[in-house]
């Protein structure tokens, strides 16, 4: 019998497989057929089982971390294909696309210091965290649609709005979803996905900004996040219980 480190192991490895091969696919040259077919139903059966772990506050903490991987997933596609984009659509050399890529990640910086806590104060962490991932759709589909440098500026600002507001809130979030003695597995668990999404991430945005067009990447990442809307929205949002518990032990 395969120990439970050995079938977590195995579970990553698939994921990482079935999805390499669906971000290569464009380089074929293959159109939709039932190898894609089979692709894309084999990688949602693997990052289905990468779910697998078990947790007593099941299904909360479960679709927590399926939210965790499409928002890094997501805003992964984007980081590592700026330059590239800006570069094939705007012709962006290396010292411009810095000026932008620093501007939008000070101002993503401010914005966390900032707005953040006055804003979960007053709406909770899920109404932020949602409104950041509309922010986020606005911005990638606005970015990568558009063949003006001004309007592509101007779209970057939603979308810094969108990592502002999502990342402090996702980790809440995400450490909400699980009971007191379960913080270890969940932020155990929360952490090997971002890493993960952040290792297939680039992957897949590069292969769709080489196979289908340099907007596909910024255009997939939106609906992944919009994904993460549809499942944010209906997401039940629990008490943080497993805090009062501590502080009274």
């Amino acid at each position: 019998m395969v120990p439970y480190q050995g079938r977590s192991a195995i579970r990553v490895a698939r994921v990482v497989l079935a999805l390499t091969c669906l971000a290569w696919f464009p380089f074929t040259g293959g159109r939709i057929s039932s190898s894609l077919v089979f692709l894309i139903a084999y990688s949602i059966f693997a990052v289905g089982t990468l779910f697998e772990t078990r947790f007593d506050s099941t299904p909360r903490a479960l679709v927590a971390l399926v939210i965790d991987f499409a928002f890094w997933f997501s805003f992964a596609i984007f980081q590592t294909t700026f330059a590239l984009f800006a570069a094939a659509r705007f012709g962006f050399d290396a010292a411009r696309t810095g000026y932008y890529f620093a501007g939008f990640g000070l101002l993503g910086a401010i914005i966390q210091g900032g707005f953040i806590r006055p804003l979960v104060h007053r709406f909770g962490d899920k109404t932020t965290f949602l409104v950041g991932l509309a922010f986020g759709v606005v911005g990638l589909v606005g970015s990568g649609l558009t063949h003006s440098v001004g309007v592509f500026a101007v779209m970057l600002v939603p979308l810094a709005f969108g990592m502002g507001f999502g990342m402090p809130t996702l980790s809440s979030l995400v450490s909400r979803s699980a009971q007191g003695h379960e913080q270890g597995r969940i932020q155990g668990a929360a952490s090997a996905i971002e890493s993960l999404s952040r290792t297939v991430g680039p992957v897949w945005g590069t292969a769709l900004l080489q196979g289908a067009g340099e907007s596909s990447p910024f255009v997939s990442a939106a609906a992944f996040l919009l994904v993460t809307l549809l499942l944010g929205l209906g997401y039940p949002v629990a008490e943080p219980e497993h805090i009062a518990v501590s502080q009274a032990g």
